[in-house]
């Protein structure tokens, strides 16, 4: 059983090593903070990104728009063996 005496006296060595382990927590975290800090800075410098647009869209006034998938110019049709395996 411990006494109120032998608690108060303790272990210089343990207190050496408990006082290093908190500075060695100390100087880590103070260390990711910086470069936190340094990273920030840097993307917080970026500007947000504008796109340069300066062509209209080719052949803009030659679109027509159709009724029918078939009547366009990007209609694809899938071969029948693809159709069949889709239906399985």
């Amino acid at each position: 059983m411990m006494t109120s005496d032998s608690a108060a006296v303790s272990d210089p060595l343990m207190i050496i090593a408990d006082t290093l382990l908190i500075i060695l927590l100390m100087v880590l975290w103070s260390l990711s903070m910086v470069l936190f800090w340094r990273r920030w800075k840097r993307f917080s410098l970026l500007g947000p990104r504008v796109l340069d647009v300066d062509q209209r869209p080719k052949n803009l006034e030659s679109v027509t728009v159709v009724r029918r998938p078939v009547d366009s110019v990007i209609y694809t049709s899938r071969p029948s063996h693809v159709v069949s395996a889709i239906q399985v």
